[in-house]
């Protein structure tokens, strides 16, 4: 074909595409908007100028008919397809910001973005940094915080639409904003709170969550002290239960024992034939010439 004639065709082709889409929406009553929509995003997730790409279904929308996790009138598919859920398809991203909700289909703009609900109750958001969920989805918001300040005074949400003190493990200020009373290094805990309470064997230690006990604290097992010797056995007197030194266990005759890790009143007491010093150094309680009977 002479250049000339291509010259003039093409625009006369283009023309003719654009009048039929013209002609078709008066037909169907669909916008323009409408019949152009529905086109594939590109690899990159993009989409022509006035177009958004519909994750959920890799096509362009016209922009303000996607919402991300609000399916209505964008329905889901981009261009007024099948869908409609309210809830969408758990997108992970792509909630339309907004500072009005006459910006959202859902008519709900809270939080910076358009949610698929009023969100209005207790600790509730929708945005994913106070949620720790999906941006446009109505959540709880994350324990231990209160973003809008609904709770009572030294409390706050607690994850489940609820105001309460915090649990053991999350950021605290001050003790009386603690469950357990107890606020160590900016963390609530129950293991120093000053008081023996839960499976502590001592205050604020033993008990297999809180350290390990100081020598002559309470114990019930060897775990339950620093030393990882706890008295429960031939104990030298007022020992019985309690946590011992680490030299009662170190295989040496050290301080005052009578023997190696025994007698001289701290250790527990000497086996049969062990060094003596008295009769209470000895599990018989009989220490006849310095030797254990």
């Amino acid at each position: 074909m002479d250049r000339a004639l291509l010259a003039a065709a093409v625009p006369l082709a283009l023309l003719a595409v654009a009048d039929g889409a013209a002609a078709l929406s008066g037909c169907t009553g669909a916008s323009l908007e409408e019949l152009l929509a529905g086109k594939p995003c590109n690899p990159a997730g993009e989409c022509a100028a006035g177009y958004v790409c519909d994750t959920s279904q890799n096509r362009c929308v016209p922009e303000g008919t996607f919402t991300g996790t609000d399916g209505s009138a964008g329905g889901g598919t981009g261009g007024g397809g099948t869908g409609g859920g309210s809830t969408g398809g758990g997108s992970t991203g792509g909630a339309t910001p907004c500072t009005d909700s006459g910006q959202c289909l859902s008519s709900h703009c809270v939080d910076g973005v358009c949610c698929d609900s009023e969100c209005g109750g207790l600790c509730e958001a929708c945005a994913a940094a106070l949620t720790g969920g999906v941006d446009g989805v109505c959540d709880f918001v994350l324990a231990g915080t209160d973003p809008d300040a609904e709770c009572p005074p030294h409390e706050s949400c607690d994850g489940g639409g609820s105001c309460s003190k915090k649990a053991d493990g999350l950021p605290c200020d001050s003790p009386v904003e603690c469950l357990s009373a107890g606020c160590c290094d900016d963390v609530c805990d129950a293991c120093c709170n000053g008081q023996q309470d839960g499976a502590e064997t001592d205050v604020d230690c033993g008990g297999g969550t809180c350290p390990g006990c100081g020598v002559a604290e309470e114990c019930s097992v060897d775990g339950d002290c620093a030393s990882n010797l706890c008295c429960t056995s031939d104990c030298a007197s007022g020992w019985s239960g309690e946590c011992l030194p680490g030299s009662c266990g170190n295989s040496a005759k050290d301080n005052d024992e009578t023997d190696v890790d025994c007698g001289g009143g701290t250790c527990p007491k000497c086996a049969t034939g062990k060094s003596c010093g008295s009769d209470s150094d000895c599990q018989s309680d009989d220490c006849p010439n310095g030797t254990c009977l």
